[in-house]
């Protein structure tokens, strides 16, 4: 079916989740204007390099950490929306925001109509392969590693230093921010969705990125549904 995006951008800035916009539309501009501030072109790229090539003795576990988060979260998003029956298709969105983040992933969900049922009957043979528990545990181990080892070895001290110097340090600390604190968005749709009625799940998954991967682990297979 077609997607009427000028019809769907109407309803969406009509709606509660114009607010999405709202937080998008400020984030591009927080972005701007902190790359006009904190422009340290050499130090990005040598943050870049060292990640790419494991040169992790160069930067520090933090900033390591959150980077390589930017790369779990939109799995975490994937995990959810990439199951939406929608007029308008979720895995553009998804990709992009393997390299944009909540830029990406903030104009979906302004777009996406909530509260939407899934037809276990209709999954196609990708959706079904990511209705794995597998899959939610590879994102549990990544998600507590990471964060075991840039809490365990890195310095908040030094990291509060780079956030104040590095556009994109600065830039990608606030993504993670947004990008956590939207999920639990489409964590309760997706509790809706899947018929678990879980007042402990409802409240863990508020704690941010824990609680996300704590759900994931729990939560029971849309497959499941059809047998």
């Amino acid at each position: 079916m077609k997607v009427n995006l000028q019809k769907k951008l109407s309803e969406s800035l009509r709606s509660k989740q114009g607010s999405f916009w709202l937080i998008w539309i400020g984030f591009v501009c927080y972005a701007i204007i902190a790359s006009s501030y904190l422009n340290n072109t050499t130090r990005n790229t040598e943050i870049i390099i060292a990640i790419i090539s494991g040169e992790f003795n160069s930067i520090d576990p933090l900033v390591f950490s959150v980077f390589n988060l930017l790369g779990i979260l939109p799995l975490m998003y994937g995990l959810v929306i990439l199951f939406d029956q929608q007029d308008l298709p979720s895995w553009p969105f998804v990709l992009l925001s393997f390299f944009s983040g909540a830029f990406a992933i903030l104009p979906y969900l302004a777009l996406r109509q909530f509260n939407q049922s899934i037809d276990p009957t209709r999954l196609n043979r990708f959706q079904q392969r990511i209705d794995r528990r597998y899959n939610d545990v590879i994102v549990f181990i990544l998600t507590f590693s990471l964060l075991i080892y840039g809490f365990g070895f890195g310095s908040p001290v030094g990291y509060v230093r780079a956030w104040q110097t590095i556009n994109l340090v600065n830039i990608m600390t606030i993504d993670l921010l947004i990008l956590s604190f939207s999920l639990p968005a489409v964590l309760i749709d997706d509790m809706y969705c899947r018929g678990f009625d879980n007042k402990f799940a409802k409240g863990m998954i508020f704690i941010p990125l824990l609680g996300a991967v704590m759900y994931l682990m729990i939560r029971p297979r849309i497959m499941n549904k059809s047998s």
